[in-house]
């Protein structure tokens, strides 16, 4: 992985190739979404999901998936997400900001 990830931070899914054990997706491909919690590489988490022994988990913002009584929330592999781009994003925000110029 070639980012650290960290809370507060916003990502972009890049995989969605999941779905709970009800059937549901819980994040979406191209959907933005905000750290909550990093998790440090957890071997049965890697192993029960699916994802590297050596990536991180991340908790978000947005999805709160249901606990465990003996594991806790089971966090998404990092390996789903990028981060967004600050300048892609700063770019947007100024589009997206309000003006006080009257259209001629």
């Amino acid at each position: 992985m070639d980012w650290d990830p960290h809370p507060g931070q916003l990502v972009v899914c890049v995989d969605d190739d999941y779905q709970n054990e009800l059937g549901i997706k819980e994040i979406v491909l191209g959907h933005v979404y905000t750290i909550r919690a990093v998790t440090d590489p957890d071997e049965l988490f890697a192993v029960l999901c699916g994802r590297p022994l050596d990536e991180p988990g991340v908790m978000l913002v947005e999805v709160h998936r249901p606990s465990s009584p003996d594991l806790g929330e089971t966090p998404f592999g990092a390996y789903r997400f990028k981060p967004v781009d600050d300048k892609r994003l700063e770019v947007f925000r100024k589009a997206q900001a309000p003006t006080d110029e009257v259209p001629a």
